[in-house]
């Protein structure tokens, strides 16, 4: 594969073009409502807050600047931010496009330094809408791309500064000040790449990772101007002094019509407010629509006999900086902006042109950016389009082999082109002007289409309730990233029904991956089968590699939605658990593993908390409640902080039967996924619909303290209630429900605790139950576990892989051996099993099983230390199935 070398945007940093294209200028922010940004009182609610004030001095450049006061709160296990944020609004339907700058240049006044100095640093998201994204239809559905300035503004000396912030995609990661990463915290996972020409919103954040003793942080900053610095690649040409250098050695005025039909052209280098550099190309056209045809003039660059302007082929566009001075004179619409890329790949000067979009009948005040597609049309079309190039038919002589060649454009023409079909008359003169300045391609089109080679050296290693993966890397491949698949049949076929995700997206250099084993309720042996796919880092998808036998182990039982004993009739709200006592409990606690502490919070012990929680179905609820032991309750109004910072439960789940890759991002329609709070104000939908689904003191709701110390939580909710109310405004409905036996669930639980009861905000710890949660899945479906609701694993089957298996005895491995050999076989049914060894006069001489088993897949190892060399014979007898085989031993 080729790689994109960060060269490029060194060298073109170095010699740094300095465009000037302002982004915002934050002239009159607030007066416009520019950004959402957190609430003035943040202060009092447990939350961060920004004061906007636009002002008029100090200001480093335009009318204009924005003030802000800002103050952070440490309550969350991450630390805590303050934000302002843009969106560019769903009618819009346009995108912003940042892909022709190499890089952001934000100047800054820091008026009052952090009050906790290195401890709040300055970060930027990018909302990032390409891909497969369909941000017009869901506001919730893009990539979010990070920046990390570190704390180097809001430590800052009073004063003019400035920081660059590269416009460089680093691919997954965490955030630091060389680019934009994705780290996966928030936003969805379309291609993986920053589409800088998809941009749908910016972010600016004050965030900390933590403050002590869950602080807070002041300051005051202004922003003002926000701009392009450079280019993402080498300009064509800037146009400084092209015309008096002669830039320009072809220039065509249609002298042939003679003087009463000719056109006529004046280039002059203007120097008064260029977009960068120190001048300009003014171009004034004057159009002589004195043939049958119309009229034309243009201006050509050639470049020297043998060369050609670099190399295109990666590129998606030209982008072309303009102001119309002079609208043009005549019938509106007549004159249109022609562009042309002259191919000499083949032999031939293929004259490649399309028509640019530029309104020239219309002034601008301010420089203007337009995008020229790089895009093959193919030959012989019989108009000129505005979406890429051809060669037209009137220049059939010229075809050459038909393709635009991007790396042997040996000239390039800007023409201004009359016409005179109809409505438009013969000999109509037609002038105007235009300035003209930068020209540089954009964009990144992949010109890499292999696929990496399999991984090799695949492996399985049973462990404790896991199973350990681990693989050789491709060796051509760099920055590359590995999937890792499970079945309980071999893999033929990763998108095969069967087949389920281990570990997505592992980075190169990893080479392995442990798969956790879950199986419902109890402790269940399993069979998988592995496979291992690598994909490059323009996102070429190549063939797994596969393991031909499989790992066995066994899979650890974890408690279900139980559909068995739902309490249907017995339910009661009232705190007393008595109705849950057949459930089985999903139990989270610190000392014995089953609960994982969220990071930067602290849980001391089973003391301080511990949960016991419950879940049932039948077809109409689902029943839900917790036996909490906390030393120390505190629970506040919401009006006075946030509902998460005050004691309480949030359970996860989608309510579907998941199989294949998580989502990701929350989903709605048919595959729901949901955020349920349970606080002591009331149930309800965490950030998903301002409606309250349960209220305490009703029969289906109850939150109470217990005796001496903890709570209790019980709660009863409907599937109509579940899909219905959040629907309100919703776009996509959400479908009802129905609880089958053996769906697969995703689910995870996040336990708020706060030991603070006078405040103001101080939660201090967060028990989650998914071992990946780390006080993400209130973001991210794919930080969640899974369950099974009943003791199924699969819908309409009564336990796994009936289906599939099928009575086995293999042949032992290895054979011959010494002293010590496997040997596996498979039960369709369960049933009581024995597995005897014989010498060859058929006396039994070791007995290796003597047990009921379940229906499975098993690997039994045998020892033969102290036995002699020799043939010996191997027994399975179990209900409906006998089998013998023969081994050799060794010594």
């Amino acid at each position: 594969m080729k790689k994109l070398s960060i060269v490029l945007f060194l060298l073109s940093f170095a010699t740094m073009v300095q465009a000037q294209w302002i982004v915002n200028g934050f002239d009159t922010v607030t007066a416009d409502s520019f950004f959402v940004h957190a609430p003035a009182d943040g202060a009092q609610t447990g939350d961060g807050s920004l004061i906007f004030t636009d002002i008029t001095d100090p200001v480093y450049d335009g009318p204009g600047a924005l003030k802000i006061d800002w103050l952070v709160h440490s309550t969350e296990s991450w630390g805590g931010y303050s934000f302002m944020n843009y969106t560019v609004p769903q009618e819009d339907s346009t995108y912003i496009d940042w892909s022709g700058a190499a890089a952001l240049r934000l100047w800054y006044y820091n008026v009052t330094p952090s009050s906790k100095p290195g401890q709040v640093e300055l970060r930027m998201q990018i909302f990032d809408a390409g891909g497969s994204a369909n941000y017009w239809a869901s506001n919730a559905d893009h990539e979010s791309w990070y920046f990390n300035a570190g704390t180097i503004v809001y430590d800052a000396a009073p004063g003019w500064n400035y920081l660059i912030i590269p416009l460089v995609d680093r691919g997954a990661g965490s955030p630091n000040n060389e680019g934009f990463s994705l780290p996966g915290w928030a936003g969805t996972t379309n291609n993986g790449t920053l589409d800088l020409d998809k941009i749908v919103g910016y972010v600016f954040e004050f965030e900390t990772p933590g403050i002590a003793d869950n602080g807070q942080a002041t300051g005051t900053v202004i922003f003002d101007k926000l701009e392009f610095l450079g280019t993402a690649y080498p300009a064509i040409t800037t146009f400084d002094s092209t015309a008096t250098n002669g830039y320009f050695n072809a220039i065509d005025q249609m002298e042939w019509a003679g003087d009463a039909g000719k056109g006529a052209i004046t280039l002059t280098d203007v120097t008064d407010h260029p977009f960068e550099g120190y001048s300009s190309l003014k171009y004034d056209f004057t159009v002589n629509n004195s043939q049958s045809w119309g009229g034309y003039v243009n201006i050509q660059h050639d470049f020297a006999d043998g060369t050609f302007m670099q190399d295109l082929t990666s590129n998606t566009d030209l982008l072309l900086y303009y102001k119309v001075v002079t609208p043009t004179t005549g019938a509106a619409n007549r004159v249109t902006f022609r562009f042309f890329l002259y191919d000499e790949s083949s032999g031939t000067s293929e004259p490649w042109q399309m028509t640019v979009p530029i309104d020239l009948y219309t002034a601008n005040t301010e420089w203007q950016m337009i995008k020229i597609p790089l895009k093959d049309l193919g030959v012989g079309l019989g108009t000129l389009s505005t979406k890429g190039f051809t060669v037209p038919s009137w220049n059939s002589g010229n075809y050459g082999d038909g393709v635009l060649n991007l790396d042997k454009i040996a000239a390039w023409k800007i023409e201004f082109s009359g016409s005179a079909d109809a409505p438009y008359v013969q000999g109509e003169i037609c002038s105007g002007s235009i300035l003209l300045d930068l020209m540089s391609p954009v964009g990144y089109r992949e010109t890499d289409v292999t696929a990496p080679n399999p991984p090799e050296g695949l492996l399985g290693v049973a462990g404790t309730y896991s199973n350990l993966v681990t693989w050789s890397d491709v060796p051509s491949e760099s920055e590359e990233t590995y999937d890792v698949y499970y079945s309980f049949n071999p893999i033929t076929d990763l998108t095969a029904a069967d087949v389920e995700v281990a570990a997505l997206n592992v980075p190169e250099n990893t080479q392995l991956a442990e798969h956790i084993l879950r199986a419902p309720l109890t402790d269940q042996p399993v069979s998988y089968y592995y496979a291992v796919n690598a994909t490059d880092r323009v996102g070429n998808v190549g063939l797994p590699v596969s393991l031909s036998t499989p790992i066995t182990n066994t899979a650890k039982g974890v408690p279900v939605i139980d559909i068995d004993h739902a309490p249907t009739t017995t339910f009661v709200a009232d705190g007393v658990l008595t109705e849950w006592a057949n459930i089985t409990p999903i139990v989270m606690s610190v000392t014995d593993g089953s609960g994982f502490i969220a990071p930067n919070t602290a849980i001391d012990g089973d003391a301080d908390l511990k949960v016991i929680a419950y879940l049932a179905a039948d077809q109409q609820y689902l029943y839900v409640a917790f036996d909490i032991e906390d030393d120390v309750i505190a629970v506040r109004p919401e009006s006075e902080i946030a509902s998460y910072l005050s004691d309480c439960p949030d359970l996860f789940i989608g309510l579907y039967d998941w199989h294949g890759e998580p989502h990701g991002v929350y989903r709605r329609g048919a595959t729901p996924d949901y955020h349920f709070r349970f606080s002591k104000n009331r149930g309800f939908f965490d950030g998903q619909s301002s409606d309250s689904l349960l209220l305490p003191g009703t029969a289906d709701y109850f939150w109470g303290e217990k005796f001496p110390t903890g709570y209790t939580v019980e709660a009863r909710v409907s599937w109509q209630d579940i899909a219905t109310k959040r629907n309100a405004g919703a776009t996509t409905m959400d479908d009802v429900f129905v609880p089958q036996r053996g769906m697969r669930i995703p689910i995870d639980f996040s336990i708020n605790d706060n030991d603070s009861p006078q405040g103001p905000n101080d939660r201090e710890g967060i028990l989650c139950y998914s071992p990946l949660n780390d006080d993400n899945s209130w973001s991210t479906t794919a930080r969640w576990t899974y369950t099974w609701i009943g003791d199924q694993w699969t819908v309409g089957v009564n336990d796994k892989d009936v289906k599939r298996l099928s009575y086995e005895l293999s042949q032992n491995y290895p054979n011959p051996f010494n002293p010590t050999t496997q040997i596996r076989y498979t039960l369709e049914k369960p049933g009581f099993v024995t597995l005897k060894i014989y010498d060859v006069l058929g006396r039994q001489v070791k007995e290796l099983v003597n047990a009921n088993q379940n229906s499975g897949v098993y690997n039994v190892n045998f020892d033969a230390s102290g036995l002699s060399s020799g043939i010996y014979m191997y027994q399975i007898n179990t209900e409906g199935f006998q089998s013998s085989k023969k081994m050799m031993l060794i010594k």
